[in-house]
């Protein structure tokens, strides 16, 4: 089983691997979560939450949110680019 040490580490990398690929692509990473799920050796199945360093709460309930109305189809994609983009009330905007 992973220790929180081990896991502390492999957000670490996550996140220099995310801002890497992005950066590559004329994209700056402000905030990220990530949602994996894991096997153990035995085959166990577990799941696995991971965060940008500067993460809180409200951060991740509002993308979580989104993304499930998106995907859900609540939201068309002119909406979500939108949200995006700048809407001032969006992650781009204010």
């Amino acid at each position: 089983m992973a220790t929180d040490d081990d896991l502390a580490q492999v957000e670490r990398e996550v996140h220099d691997a995310i801002a890497a690929i992005l950066g590559r692509h004329g994209r700056m990473v402000t905030k990220w979560i990530l949602a994996v799920e894991t096997l153990d050796g035995d085959g166990v199945r577990d799941i696995e939450s991971m965060a940008s360093p500067d993460y809180r709460a409200w951060d991740s309930i509002g993308m979580l949110g989104f993304l499930t109305a998106r995907e859900r189809g609540v939201l068309g994609a002119s909406a979500a680019r939108e949200y995006f983009d700048g809407d001032e009330d969006g992650p781009g905007g204010g």
